[in-house]
């Protein structure tokens, strides 16, 4: 049982060391031999704007949930943005909190989740990020316009997000009895930091998926490699130290029997 984490590299292969079917699946896209170089360039760049606009992301819904670093009350990002879009300016509650923050981060935060904010927040405009973050929200929780191929890349990730996959695997292997699955691959496994709902920090930043999926196929007499993939350094920091401090501590909302189990 193994959970590797690894970073990922901007690919090098040529066109011309692509697979016919790969080159073909492209060409449907408008990619050639002659512009290929330019298109993965272009991925590149969108994927580095993406990662950058998803950890601020993550950086407000701290600053509108948290209840750590201020004695002032939560907000709902859904409510702030539409208060934001609706007035036209940012609400009062919305900067006090992230003013709060600011004090905090400007100092030296011991716990986990806050250094990684502050590397995060250094040479941002915190107000700018706000405003960035409470526009697609609005435009996604009260237009329904908004694409999640434009949103940014995010670690949200859920204890509860794993039972569908649970559920799924134990009816694969009632209907397939003789299955026998060796090598998982997991692409995005996600880390609970500081999510849009359900902000939980009692313990520190975690990863919960690999090892509910490993969890589920044990319970399947199956004993598999599990492979995890993710281009945020942050997650891949999280498996790197995982063996130092080997444990996972779950939450759980209300749901039936076996949800609980």
């Amino acid at each position: 049982m193994i959970v590797a984490a690894f970073g990922f590299e901007p690919p090098t292969a040529g066109w011309g060391e692509l697979p016919v079917a790969v080159q073909l699946r492209l060409r449907q896209q408008g990619v050639r031999q002659q512009n290929f170089e330019e298109w993965r360039g272009q991925i590149a760049k969108r994927t580095e704007m993406r990662e950058r606009d998803g950890e601020g992301d993550h950086l407000i819904h701290y600053a509108l949930l948290s209840r750590s670093f201020t004695g002032l009350p939560p907000i709902e990002p859904a409510i702030s943005a539409k208060r934001f879009i609706e007035s036209g300016a940012m609400p009062k509650d919305a900067l006090a909190r992230i003013e709060a923050l600011q004090t905090v981060l400007k100092s030296e935060p011991k716990s986990e989740r806050l250094q990684e904010l502050q590397a995060i927040a250094k040479d941002r405009d915190l107000n700018a990020e706000y405003e960035r973050a409470m526009r697609f929200l609005y435009s996604k929780e009260f237009e329904h316009q908004t694409s999640y191929t434009q949103r940014g890349h995010s670690t949200d990730t859920s204890v509860a997000a794993n039972y569908a996959v649970w559920q799924g695997l134990n009816v694969l292997a009632a209907s397939a009895p003789k299955l026998k699955i060796e090598r998982v691959l997991i692409i995005g496994p996600g880390l609970d930091f500081a999510p849009r709902t359900a902000l939980i920090e009692t313990a520190r930043p975690q990863s919960y998926q690999p090892f509910a999926v490993l969890d589920a196929l044990l319970s399947l007499h199956m004993s598999p490699v599990v492979h995890c993939w993710d281009i945020n350094p942050r997650v891949i920091r999280f498996f790197d130290s995982f063996s130092s401090h080997p444990t996972l501590e779950l939450h759980a909302a209300e749901g039936d029997r076996d949800y609980l189990a």
